[in-house]
């Protein structure tokens, strides 16, 4: 089994939890994680936390400059948008379907498929589909 994530600074603890989840429920696993702006000691940790249990985790850097033009937020960083594009930033993964569940009230479906030319899978729900 891939898996693949990607996380900052803000996210890295959250992947941490559910890197020892996924590993715990399948040891097997091999991890692909996209390094979005982790400190470099953050990252030393991260490498160290997988090592020490045999975990099998590749590090990608992403460059952040991909993610300029599109809006960001507390809650909604350039690692939340390399997580939607894993199949467009990472080819080699390109064959493994992703579905998004986006539920928003307001801009139509064209408009929320491209990012920066990016296409993305989308389902949605709720009104204005």
């Amino acid at each position: 089994m891939l898996i693949v994530s990607a996380a900052d600074e803000r996210f890295a603890a959250h992947f941490a939890a559910m890197l020892h989840s996924a590993w715990t429920h399948n040891p097997t696993a091999q991890f692909y994680f996209m390094d979005c702006g982790l400190e470099p000691r953050t990252l030393t940790d991260l490498r160290g936390f997988a090592t020490g249990r045999g975990i099998r985790l590749n590090v990608i850097t992403i460059d952040g400059a991909a993610f300029d033009k599109l809006p960001t937020t507390e809650d909604l960083s350039a690692a939340a948008y390399a997580r939607l594009l894993i199949p467009e930033l990472l080819p080699r993964f390109k064959r493994f379907s992703t579905s998004i569940m986006i539920n928003l009230h307001g801009p139509r479906q064209a408009d929320r498929a491209s990012l920066c030319g990016y296409r993305v899978p989308l389902r949605t729900c709720g009104r204005n589909q």
